[in-house]
């Protein structure tokens, strides 16, 4: 196919608008909304997630620190909402919201304005949270397997930015855990 010519673009949108109707915004603006649509349901139909996407950002306000003021049996209900591991999506909720008060003073927007290697240190090292202590609430019911557990405590002794390329479904564990089969 060959490639349009730049003056010819527009006309070529307006047939298609024309043949197809005006395309629906994108919800998401910012940053923090990306975050908030990504996270809000989960395999869910378009529709759904935009209703979860909108009560969820009504809730979460500018910064995100709203979700942190919400009881979590409203969380739990928004949750159920949208789709299947609503406990989960909670926990994840919670965590974007304390993330975002704590390391980037519910700013995510700042982050954008970095470098990108120090953008990218910046949000990574923040891709495992820490192991829930004996005392924490949140703390997992169903036991691990002793595999499992072995390498989460490899892991959570390895400082925080490295935890997140060798985590269990990183790229570079895959790859290795393959090549150690073959």
């Amino acid at each position: 196919m060959p490639a349009t010519p730049a003056a010819e673009l527009p006309r070529q949108l307006d047939r298609l608008e024309r043949l197809y109707g005006a395309p629906e915004p994108v919800l998401p603006r910012g940053a923090l909304d990306w975050v908030l649509w990504e996270n809000a349901a989960y395999l869910v139909a378009p529709e759904r997630r935009k209703e979860a996407y909108r009560a969820l950002k009504k809730l979460a306000g500018r910064s995100g620190a709203g979700l942190l003021r919400v009881p979590r049996a409203q969380l739990l209900a928004l949750a159920a909402g949208g789709g299947m591991l609503p406990e989960q999506r909670v926990e994840k909720w919670l965590d974007i919201a304390g993330t975002l008060a704590n390391d980037f003073d519910g700013d995510l927007e700042a982050v954008l304005a970095l470098p990108l290697a120090k953008a990218r240190a910046a949000t990574t090292a923040r891709c495992t949270r820490p192991a829930p202590r004996p005392s924490d609430a949140r703390q997992r019911t169903r036991p691990r397997s002793s595999r499992k557990s072995a390498r989460s405590s490899a892991l959570r002794r390895l400082p925080a930015a490295e935890r997140c390329t060798r985590s269990t479904n990183s790229p570079a564990r895959r790859a290795s855990s393959t090549a150690a089969r073959s």
